[in-house]
């Protein structure tokens, strides 16, 4: 009878051993998703925040002179540029960080190449960066080095679109008249 009780106790704490590590792992998962999902979040919100800021009116003329390295412009708007330049920069490396570590999907990874393209076809972010290299990480600054190279030789129809954020605005008014004449209903009457 002992032994019944023995075997069926352990038989017990067997199936609650097992119950419990199909629960961790559940839990687990759902903390990565979480905690990727979250990821995902600040890197939207930091672009965001970033496209805001280049478009604040405050802001978006010296961001476009920044961006063309202009050299009137004065210390103040200088030292903005390079400030908020700056930041981007380390945003930019801590995603390739997030993605060399397994953080980040091949998806997102590619739109953040895209988008390092686009911020290094600047020749004000590439002064930025030029300034920065020192404090990045050895593959990030070859990554960097390689896509200038590449953008000296001749920009991608992608990245030559994604480098004309310095002057986003006029872009967009482009492509907006070109949208609006696109739904003009034919005149009807006319001969060609």
């Amino acid at each position: 009878m002992l032994d019944t009780i023995n075997t069926v106790s352990q038989t017990i704490a067997a199936i609650a051993v097992v119950i419990s590590i199909i629960y961790l792992a559940i839990q687990t998962r759902q903390a990565a998703n979480n905690q990727r999902a979250m990821m995902q979040s600040s890197r939207a919100a930091s672009i965001g925040n970033f496209l805001m800021a280049a478009g604040d009116p405050s802001f978006s003329a010296t961001f476009a002179a920044g961006c063309a390295a202009s050299p009137d412009m004065d210390i103040t708007s200088a030292r903005h540029f390079a400030a908020f330049s700056r930041a981007q920069i380390n945003s930019l490396h801590e995603r390739f960080l997030e993605s060399r570590e397994g953080l980040m999907d091949e998806q997102r990874w590619r739109m953040t190449r895209l988008g390092l393209a686009g911020f290094l076809s600047a020749p004000g972010h590439r002064a930025t960066f030029k300034l920065w290299r020192n404090v990045g990480a050895p593959e990030f600054v070859a990554l960097c080095d390689s896509i200038i190279d590449d953008l000296k030789r001749s920009p991608s129809p992608q990245e030559a679109t994604v480098a004309q954020l310095s002057d986003f605005g006029a872009t967009w008014l482009d492509a907006a008249a070109a949208e609006r004449a696109a739904m003009q209903p034919p005149v009807v009457g006319t001969e060609t």
